[in-house]
């Protein structure tokens, strides 16, 4: 009788167990450790395969700790593949690699499940060991058909250099697998922008701007078609229908390009749009407060004349000097300290930066030029930079220079023409170029460049990548940097970006929804700044 009652007693064990694993077949984690631990109580130990069980549920309900524990005591008695396996994805949780990844590796001679694939393959991407990682990948797709595996075949082969291969992959599952559509059109969009040379059509725009005509705003609608994310084709959209006086167009722009980064400049065009003084003061603080920048200084400055603050405004064009090297901005600076001290001296020391930078086709420096000349008594350089700045755009103040100039230089046939054209001469002196011009940043290639770039960090790693090569290997972007210490900087972080875009990268190809690291961020800001307007 007592051996009877001790054979239904474990015909009990047995079906405890057999229950535990039907638990586990079906999901049901937590009602198989409850089980498992009620047999460990009830029996003091469990078997080698009870305890590997034991440890696989835990795994599943992620309390990898438990999982490891239990795991740890079946491989002490056995060390099966299998038992190996639930250690090295429980690892894999637990963030330890390297013991994962051995692991892993150990099963995988035996064990062919797609997720030890899987896992093996992300654990070869941390290592950088690409072509490992795609075969890993490759033999989960194999098993069993499914895109998730051949999508990160692809992004081993990307990381390879093999895009072309990669491309091929995408473009195979881009309707089945939305991160796979997300990469292809990444990649074919900055290969299409970079083959415009948006950086060229920019400066040919901002060198061009005040001649106007349909022709600009063409080019940069072409720009946006290729890069609908191009925060400088809308403000140069924006400035171009202001100089036009389209207030509405111009407001419209400029919003869309502050939506998508915003920069500095952007809170001085903001301001030139209200009347209201506050509003104007508040968005050129703003623009001081992204970075710090002369043309805000000078709109301040300005805006403190009209209430003659004399004081102040000599704070702001003396502070100019103090940030930044730009010759131009040092030109606009003795300007303003020649409104409100009257000392020739100031316009000596503008035509000796004038001198230096020089260029017929800018606008602003022709009237600039042709001011100072005037007022240096220098009449046949003064007229010939006049007539130079009519051939851009024509205004009664440039009319009126020629006259003037023209007067005194003896050109009293040539000005007649001028005569006719003027709309307004009531006053007989020249104006202060900075009270009547509407001065917005002209970017240099480099300055275009480089906020492309920015732009790209802030959005899309794989572009910022892509576009970075770009500026290394054709533009020679270095080179268009003439301060040796901003060279040196902007050198460091081409280093950092290197590796840090790479990881990036492997972030943007395995996050649902991607957002750039904070310190990728300060630190290209960092080294940026030292390029005005780039952020």
């Amino acid at each position: 009788m007592l051996k009877k009652f001790l054979s239904i007693l474990d015909n009990f064990k047995k079906d405890d167990s057999k229950i535990a694993e039907e638990y586990l077949d079906k999901g049901e984690y937590k009602k198989a450790v409850e089980l498992y631990l009620k047999i460990l109580e009830r029996d003091g130990h469990l078997k080698v395969s009870d305890l590997a069980n034991l440890a696989f549920a835990y795994y599943n309900l992620e309390d990898y700790n438990l999982a490891l524990e239990f795991i740890d005591k079946a491989l002490k008695i056995s060390e099966r593949p299998e038992f190996k396996y639930i250690k090295g994805i429980t690892l894999y949780k637990l963030g330890k690699f390297e013991e994962a990844y051995n692991y892993l590796k150990s099963a995988s001679t035996t064990v062919k499940k797609p997720d030890l694939y899987y896992t093996l393959g992300e654990l070869c991407l941390k290592f950088k060991k690409f072509k490992n990682a795609a075969r890993f990948f490759m033999k989960a797709y194999q098993v069993t058909k499914d895109d998730i595996y051949l999508y990160k075949f692809g992004v081993a082969k990307f990381f390879m250099g093999e895009v072309s291969e990669a491309l091929e992959v995408f473009e195979k599952i881009k309707d089945r697998n939305r991160k796979a559509k997300e990469v292809l059109e990444s990649i074919n969009e900055i290969l299409k922008y970079i083959d415009y040379q948006p950086s060229l059509k920019l400066r040919r725009i901002i060198k061009n701007i005040e001649k106007g005509g349909e022709d600009l705003l063409t080019i940069l609608d072409k720009i946006l078609e290729l890069e609908r994310e191009e925060d400088l084709a809308y403000l140069y959209k924006a400035i171009i229908y202001r100089i036009n006086n389209k207030n509405k167009e111009f407001l419209e722009n400029l919003e869309k390009a502050m939506s998508l980064v915003k920069r500095s400049i952007y809170y001085i065009e903001l301001s030139k749009y209200y009347e209201d003084e506050e509003k104007t003061i508040s968005f050129l603080l703003k623009s001081n407060e992204i970075k710090e920048n002369p043309l805000a200084h000078i709109y301040l400055a300005l805006n403190n004349y009209k209430r003659e603050e004399n004081k102040k405004v000599e704070e702001h064009f003396k502070r100019v000097f103090e940030i930044t090297d730009d010759e131009f901005y040092h030109i606009l600076s003795l300007l303003g300290l020649y409104l409100i001290n009257d000392n020739i001296d100031y316009l000596r020391k503008a035509y000796s930066y004038f001198k230096k930078i020089y260029d017929e086709e800018d606008y602003f420096l022709m009237v600039i030029g042709g001011y100072i000349t005037y007022k240096l008594e220098m009449w046949e350089t003064s007229y010939n930079l006049f007539k130079k700045a009519l051939e851009i755009k024509e205004s009664d103040e440039i009319l009126k220079g020629l006259i003037l100039s023209g007067t005194k230089a003896n050109k009293l046939l040539e000005i007649e023409t001028f005569l006719e054209r003027i709309n307004n001469f009531d006053d007989v002196d020249l104006k202060n170029p900075l009270l009547y011009l509407d001065i917005y940043h002209k970017y240099d290639r480099a300055q275009i460049c480089l906020a492309i770039l920015y732009r790209y960090i802030l959005k899309n790693p794989i572009k910022a990548k892509i576009y970075l090569e770009h500026l290394l290997e054709e533009i020679n972007i270095l080179s268009l940097i003439k301060n040796l210490s901003a060279r040196d900087e902007l050198k460091r972080l081409v280093e950092y970006l290197n590796v840090k875009l790479e990881d990036e990268i492997y972030r943007f190809f395995t996050e649902d929804e991607y957002s750039v690291d904070n310190e990728l961020i300060e630190k290209s800001k960092k080294v940026l700044y030292l390029f005005d307007y780039v952020i």
